[in-house]
């Protein structure tokens, strides 16, 4: 955004200080000071009649003029006396002062017109750089927006193909895990097996043991008393061995 720069002007051209003629109407008030006089006189109203003014051949007072062509046709006609003329002087000192301070005012005035053109022409030049900032920034945010919406769109495309993937994983996972625990079981099953016949075999074994057992102490019992019979047989035999061993060594000794 730019703005048109105002025309220069200089301090020193010729411009003319009054406005046009029935511009504006003056209040007309006491004479104050020594070069002040009625402006009511010098710059009056046109007539609202509406017919065309026609100026007179020779300067009046119905005519506006400007104060220096007042001051030369006064001088020229020599209607200026001593007292206006010291007036008259005191006054144009007076605008001289004024004039001078009036030119140091615009030289100022100038100088800040020149330093405002100057912060105005940075300020153009800081604002453009802004614009392209602000352009290369909105730029930046479509494309990010842009880029926005397509990572949004991968993001929900990455998770439903993470729940297929989870969802396949687990019925892969159960269905491992099914096989193995039937795989489990299927063996559990043959050991349950295997013990069942280890223990069928163990009980018969233990009646056959029982049964073993008892023949034995029944063959125990018999033995004994084969024993026991055989046993008597063999005292009976002694003592009659015994008997006869006295016998015959009374027999041999004597009475």
């Amino acid at each position: 955004m730019s703005f048109s720069r105002a025309p220069v002007k200089r301090f020193n051209e010729n411009i003319g200080c009054a406005p046009a003629p029935g511009t504006y109407e003056l209040k007309p008030g006491e004479v104050k000071g020594p070069a002040s006089f009625h402006r009511s006189e010098r710059f009056k109203l046109l007539k609202a009649s509406g017919a065309p003014f026609i100026p007179p051949p020779s300067p009046s007072k119905d005519v506006p003029m400007s104060p220096v062509a007042v001051r030369r046709t006064m001088s020229v006609d020599g209607l200026v006396d001593g007292s206006m003329s010291k007036k008259d002087k005191s006054g144009q000192s007076m605008q001289m002062k004024q004039q001078k301070l009036l030119e140091k005012e615009i030289r100022s005035l100038v100088q800040q017109r020149g330093e405002q053109d100057r912060r105005l022409v940075t300020l153009e030049e800081e604002l453009r750089k802004v614009e392209a900032k602000l352009l290369s920034a909105v730029r930046e945010k479509t494309g990010l927006a842009a880029n926005v919406t397509t990572l949004e769109r991968q993001l929900a495309e990455l998770k439903k193909t993470n729940e297929f993937l989870k969802n396949k994983v687990s019925a892969d996972t159960t269905k491992k895990r099914i096989q193995s625990l039937s795989m489990e079981l299927m063996e559990a099953r043959n050991k349950l097996d295997v013990n069942d016949k280890e223990i069928i075999y163990w009980s018969l074994r233990e009646e056959t043991c029982k049964e073993r057992h008892t023949q034995s102490k029944s063959n125990e019992t018999s033995s004994d008393r084969t024993n026991h019979s055989i046993r008597e047989r063999n005292g009976k035999k002694k003592s009659q061995r015994e008997w006869k061993k006295c016998v015959w060594r009374n027999y041999l000794t004597g009475p």
